[in-house]
């Protein structure tokens, strides 16, 4: 086999999972369509429309969620690559879920509430459960920037390792501008049980050049996962057109011309795997056309 076929088999083995990936994967996917279904259904009242159905829904649509976000470090786990990284990010995975399940099912007890008071029934107890629901889920939106951006980090370490070491630096350092002001900004927010405010300290977000940092550590955070996927798929088709050459000519002499079938042959063989790798999407048809132009001219 040529040097495309075992990238390709590495590629391979690299996307395929586990077993339980392959049926966490198929599960999370069967979930959140079910979910969404069931949520018509439940909208149309063609079931009851109530708050434990909502809620049952919500969960169900949170849990598929968690599962499809774990997804990667299951795969790693599989794979027995960083596995206790892989270990860690899925109890903190499983531990976020719950979190939010907690806050939705206090969100359908609030919702109770309000309809006991708005059908006369006046509950003082309402505003205080308001309260707490409203905390912990500030609480737990706080704990989840701080999840995300570890997982952002880790996920790009383990991806990339020690390749494209300044664009994960400097992600990085965005992640964390972007999980500085939105948690600061949480923590400003004051939510008692007849007050709901923002601290003075909110002042500093009037500063321009805060919010012009900010604004650039949002756009990189947004772009930065594609810049570093371009690069390095650039850079595997660069190597890989590279082993091409090698293995067509390993030594850099020049090829005998008398030798005509060796040479049609290899020539056809070079064509072969440059197809392959148009197909396969790791070169664009410009640069296909390009390396096909200059393999057909050495001939």
């Amino acid at each position: 086999m040529g040097i495309f076929s075992k990238r390709k088999d590495k590629n391979n083995e690299i996307q395929k999972g586990g077993k339980l990936y392959n049926t966490l994967h198929t599960v999370a996917i069967i979930g959140i369509f079910a979910s969404l279904a069931l949520y018509i259904i439940w909208a149309l009242e063609i079931i009851p429309r109530s708050a434990n159905m909502f809620g049952f829904i919500g969960t169900l649509f949170a849990l598929c969620i968690a599962v499809f976000s774990g997804l990667y470090w299951v795969r790693l786990f599989e794979k027995k690559t960083f596995t206790k990284v892989a270990i860690v990010f899925m109890a903190l995975t499983v531990v976020q879920t719950i979190l939010w399940i907690v806050c939705f099912w206090m969100g359908v007890g609030v919702y109770k509430d309000f309809k006991g008071l708005i059908g006369g029934h006046d509950n003082a107890d309402t505003i205080k459960h308001l309260t707490r629901t409203l905390n912990f889920i500030k609480a737990t939106g706080i704990f989840s920037i701080q999840f995300s951006v570890a997982n952002f980090v880790a996920t790009n370490f383990t991806k990339y390792r020690k390749t494209l070491i300044v664009f994960q630096a400097i992600a990085g350092l965005s992640y964390l501008l972007f999980d500085f002001y939105v948690t600061y900004a949480l923590s400003c927010v004051h939510i008692g049980t007849s007050t709901f405010a923002f601290t003075d300290k909110l002042h500093i977000f009037t500063n321009k050049i805060m919010w012009a940092v900010f604004v650039i550590a949002l756009l990189y955070v947004s772009l930065s996962g594609n810049i570093i996927r371009s690069i390095t798929s650039r850079r595997v088709e660069n190597k890989i057109l590279d082993e091409m050459e090698e293995d067509h000519n390993p030594l850099g002499a020049p090829q005998n011309r008398n030798a005509e079938k060796p040479e049609q042959q290899s020539t056809a063989e070079r064509l072969e795997k440059l197809k392959s790798l148009l197909e396969q999407g790791l070169i664009t048809q410009e640069e296909y056309d390009r390396k096909r132009s200059e393999i057909l001219e050495s001939v």
